[in-house]
């Protein structure tokens, strides 16, 4: 698919979903704001009453990788794997997930809704602005998602026929090898050597990676997003919708809420590093920061127990104490889950990651990358100390304060 034979396709297969009058169309990854990292091809088509998204699934993704190396090629399918994914969580998070329209399976194409009316996430935040509501919608979002997709909501045979439908295995390997094993087709960043040697010389940090892999290869809870970061969230002051579905699989109930963790903690990192030109040298701006990893974790744990007590299984209605156990272990390793994408991003070179690109001066970027590493490493050698929201914060407090003096 490319930009001179979409408009026929669309007239052709779905002339009911063409925006009226004369279209433009545009390739998303062309141009710097759209950012890198993109392995679909992905157009925007505008007329005047509306826009649309058209995603195509493509294979090859060695030219989004950068290397010649590493072949590394992901299924077509997971295109209709993704559409469908977004018309389940539609149906459970309305307010917070895209249109989607129609899709293509013979040809990995889907149409959706084109969300650009909200501002991306990760660029709003690396520049300064603040959303209150964004920890809170998020955890609606996640916990919802997560709880109507596990076994403590649905009959079991249908949860184990959802969870085999969305077994994903290639998308699955991405995030095994990835992120938590750090092997990638991507090259590590031009200072990233001593921290691998860190990662790979110390026992405690590679037995706790092959712990928390085991445990997420042989814990399938819920459906899982697997990929929900602050490029992946759209929002203003009231709205929010999130895109990228197409990790999709049945992983542990709290991954998702740990991987957002990560990405908010490079923002909370990166933002040690700057003044944001407030008065206060940014220090209200961190303080937000924190607030709404705070939110996350808080509103993740209330809504799943919320949700918990009106729409469990009767069989775990009368046990509330499983209830309590099951959300005391969540911290722990959510703190543990979090590291896992600190880790292997901070490998992979941070001078594209908008945040850290913001950052003026190469010595105040690196400085913020040692303190995203540092606060990766706490977080996966600590997490058995987490055992409430607080505990986190103040992990990430002391450790900003421990690396501005380093």
């Amino acid at each position: 698919m490319d930009k001179n034979n979409l408009e026929s396709y669309l007239r052709s297969r779905y002339p009911q979903w063409v925006p009226a009058g004369r279209l433009r169309i545009s390739r998303i990854g062309e141009s710097e704001e759209d950012t890198a990292g993109l392995i679909n091809y992905l157009f925007r088509v505008t007329g005047e009453d509306r826009s649309l998204i058209v995603k195509q699934g493509r294979e090859d993704i060695l030219a989004s990788a950068g290397r010649s190396d590493v072949e590394c090629r992901l299924p077509t399918t997971r295109n209709w794997l993704e559409y469908l994914s977004l018309r389940l969580r539609g149906a459970i998070a309305p307010d917070y997930v895209p249109k989607v329209y129609a899709a293509d399976r013979e040809n990995n194409v889907f149409l959706m809704e084109d969300v650009s009316y909200l501002k991306l996430c990760r660029r709003e935040l690396a520049q300064g602005h603040s959303y209150p509501q964004l920890g809170r919608q998020c955890a609606r979002f996640i916990a919802a998602v997560n709880f109507y997709t596990s076994e403590f909501y649905l009959e079991t045979d249908t949860f184990r026929r959802l969870a085999c439908f969305f077994t994903n295995t290639e998308m699955r390997r991405v995030m095994e090898q990835w992120v938590f094993l750090r092997r990638s087709p991507f090259d590590d960043g031009p200072k990233a050597a001593p921290l691998r040697r860190i990662l790979e010389e110390t026992p405690e940090i590679m037995a706790e990676t092959y712990h928390l892999l085991h445990k997420f290869m042989s814990t399938p809870e819920s459906l899982v997003h697997a990929d929900i970061h602050t490029s992946n969230i759209f929002l203003d002051r009231e709205r929010m919708k999130v895109i990228d579905m197409e990790y999709t699989f049945a992983g542990p109930c709290c991954y998702d809420v740990s991987y957002l963790l990560a990405s908010l903690v490079s923002q909370y990192a990166a933002a040690q590093m700057r003044t944001f030109g407030a008065p206060d040298g940014g220090e209200g701006y961190r303080r937000y920061l924190l607030a709404a990893i705070g939110e996350l974790l808080d509103g993740f744990l209330e809504e799943f127990s919320a949700l918990w007590e009106k729409d469990a299984k009767e069989m775990y209605k009368r046990c509330p104490a499983y209830r309590e156990k099951l959300l005391s272990g969540f911290l722990p390793d959510i703190a543990g889950y979090a590291a896992m994408p600190i880790l292997c991003i901070c490998l992979t070179g941070m001078s594209t990651v908008t945040e850290f690109a913001a950052i003026s001066g190469e010595d105040k970027r690196e400085q913020a990358v040692r303190l995203y590493f540092l606060m990766g490493c706490r977080l996966l050698l600590e997490r058995e100390r987490m055992h409430t929201t607080e505990d986190v914060l103040r992990l990430l407090a002391e450790t900003a304060v421990e690396g501005a003096k380093r």
